[in-house]
């Protein structure tokens, strides 16, 4: 038999402490027995879950919980309209083990994970928004892109221009912003013939800025990649 050394040894105790965790952060979500607040969601749907979880989650609920009516029973009743219960769920899941894979959605579109980072950024979730992100961007089209673009519009948390949108609604992952950059470049014809560019002064604004940061980017990649002799040649 093997003998681990100190270091497989400390990433097997890593990873069974994580896995205990993530464990006993599910049945803590789902016992009932640690819900003390309500929330409503879209639909008047009413989901359940702790108020200390979801406070120290999120400054938007901690605000939010903190301003929410008290029932007789003692249980804060929190309105959250704008959310259905399938969006709610993966982020409650997420804020209590940090798990959110693509493969455990597989009927989910794009739109599904752009509402989601949506979402994600709403609550100040910067970790779900980057994964959302991801896989929002691996089947882009033009229709998605400017369902993108829409919904970072809609974000009332930020002034509302192109440059504003892009930082919001990317959260910081540069990975979207470039596959959105080479979608646009590759379809740029359809991009600019496509009613939404023609009439949405915003959304033409955003396509440039996007199409700016990924010749910026690429540049900067050529430029990484040219031999040392040109480089100092060019000096």
């Amino acid at each position: 038999m093997a003998t681990l050394n100190d270091t497989q040894l400390a990433q097997q105790n890593n990873a069974h402490a994580l896995d205990c965790l993530q464990k006993t952060a599910k049945n803590f979500m789902n016992s009932g027995d640690f819900h003390d607040v309500t929330f409503v969601l879209r639909g008047d749907i009413d989901f359940h879950a702790s108020a200390a979880w979801m406070k120290s989650a999120s400054e938007y609920f901690k605000e939010a919980i903190a301003n929410a009516e008290v029932e007789e029973s003692g249980v804060r009743k929190v309105p959250v309209l704008d959310i259905t219960e399938k969006l709610f769920r993966v982020y409650l899941k997420y804020v209590h083990t940090g798990y959110c894979k693509k493969e455990d959605l597989p009927e989910w579109s794009t739109k599904d994970w752009v509402d989601l980072l949506y979402q994600a950024r709403r609550f100040g979730c910067d970790g779900l928004a980057i994964i959302s992100g991801r896989n929002a961007v691996q089947s882009l089209t033009l229709e998605t892109l400017f369902y993108c673009w829409k919904r970072g519009s809609e974000c009332k948390f930020v002034q509302l221009n192109s440059a504003s949108i892009l930082t919001f609604f990317f959260a910081r992952c540069q990975y979207v912003v470039e596959a959105c950059g080479r979608y646009a470049v590759q379809n740029i014809h359809e991009v600019v013939a496509s009613v939404e560019y023609r009439d949405t002064l915003l959304f033409q604004s955003m396509v440039r800025v996007i199409l700016m940061k990924h010749n910026a980017s690429k540049r900067a990649r050529e430029e990484d990649d040219r031999p040392i002799a040109q480089k100092t040649a060019k000096k």
